[in-house]
This record gives structure tokens, sequence and C-alpha cells, in this order.
């Protein structure tokens, strides 16, 4: 779709649909990646670890927390959240494992850090 640079990187907007039966496109996936040099080679690199060099971090228990520097970090709700996942785990009886939480206050920040989004289209 497109080639932006980005500071050392150049990143790169694909889209990936399908043609229907009825010849319509379906669209599942937006998908960015960044492309560099690296050793002397271009590269690919993936988009999350750049992304999130651009966010604040706070860990509380087992969770990481990846969030926009202008929010007002709430670590009494983290903290809860924290012991809702262990709750969680120890009721299933599974070990509790790190989780990686990403979160913006709009849908527009978190497509400037998002991956990939699965566009789950029902075609009629």
């Amino acid at each position: 779709m497109s080639i932006r640079k980005r500071g050392e990187y150049f990143k790169i907007s694909n889209l990936l649909s399908f043609t229907n039966e009825k010849g319509n496109q379906d669209v599942y996936f937006l998908f960015h990646v960044y492309a560099g040099i690296q050793n002397g080679e271009y590269k690919l690199f993936n988009a999350l670890q750049i992304n999130t060099k651009l966010l604040a971090h706070q860990k509380v228990g087992f969770i990481n927390y990846y969030y926009p520097k202008t929010h007002t970090f709430d670590k009494q709700k983290a903290e809860q959240q924290n012991n809702f996942l262990v709750d969680l785990a120890q009721n299933f009886n599974v070990p509790t494992a790190e989780v990686a939480y990403y979160f913006t206050e709009t849908t527009e920040e978190i497509q400037k850090i998002k991956v990939s989004i699965l566009f789950l289209a029902i075609t009629g």
C-alpha cells in the first residue's frame, strides 16, 4: 500500500485481501513491517519492537503495561488487574505467565502502534 520514511527505518504498509465468489475484495489483514539497514544489509524489522520504544512502560506483577507517554498510569487499577490474573491462573491450576498489555486512549492511537489487525469481514 505504501512506504514511508520513519527515522532510520522505512515503514511498509501492506494489505492482504482475497476476491470472493461474487468478485468483491474481502480485506483480511492490514499490517506494517519496517525495513532498515543492519550490518550493511537491508533487513525487515518487527513493527511492534520499534513502536514499543515510543511508549511509556510500567511493570506491575506479571503484567507489562505499554501506553502513551501522555497517559496518567493508575497503579491501583494495575494491581487489581494483576491480582485478577493471578487468581484466574490459580482457579485453572495453571502457572501465571507474564503478559504484555498495550493500551491507548483512542482507536487512532492504537492504530499507530499496531502490528496487524485481523478484519473479520462477513460478506453476504
